[in-house]
């Protein structure tokens, strides 16, 4: 993501924040916290954070259309090893302010659920090793979302999400 980042004043990575000891009212994650080393971040946080400051984690992910939730794609292209997410994470040095999880339907085309689908880990990852190609993973998963969509129709896909707020302990 750094490397894609257009020149930021500070780049840095999660687990070596580059700022002063309390200067931060907030830190905020969204859908990338189960990437970190999570003992190292977590640390870094409170110690840029506040004492009366806060941790923001948030995940949001596809469920599902219509029945189908990608037991078939999740077999052919199965989720790397990761951390967890945020929802099942209690850092250490934190205590939970505040919880929310929802789910909302998210309205989609076929092309725009296969789109969402090829920017998932699952997908880049056999690309980046050279095992396929980002046009044979969206033969496949056109041709099996087919069943799903009319010509140009558009469907709601069904998107969970958790926030979790947290105070320095």
């Amino acid at each position: 993501m750094l490397a894609l980042a257009p020149s930021p004043k500070v780049r840095a990575r999660a687990e070596a924040l580059p700022f002063l000891d309390g200067c931060a009212s907030v830190v905020t994650v969204s859908s990338g916290v189960h990437w970190f080393d999570q003992e190292a971040f977590f640390a870094g946080a409170r110690r840029v954070l506040r004492p009366d400051g806060h941790l923001v984690l948030y995940e949001h992910g596809m469920r599902g259309v219509d029945g189908w939730s990608g037991e078939e794609y999740r077999a052919r292209y199965p989720t790397p090893p990761r951390g967890d997410y945020a929802g099942a994470i209690e850092p250490v040095g934190f205590t939970k302010a505040r919880a929310e999880a929802f789910t909302e339907p998210i309205a989609m085309s076929q092309r725009e659920l296969v789109d969402y689908l090829l920017t998932q880990s699952n997908t880049i990852g056999p690309v980046e090793r050279g095992e396929q190609t980002i046009e044979s993973i969206d033969e496949w998963l056109v041709s099996h979302t087919a069943s799903l969509f009319s010509d140009d129709e558009v469907r709601d896909v069904e998107f969970w999400a958790v926030i979790d707020v947290w105070a320095p302990a």
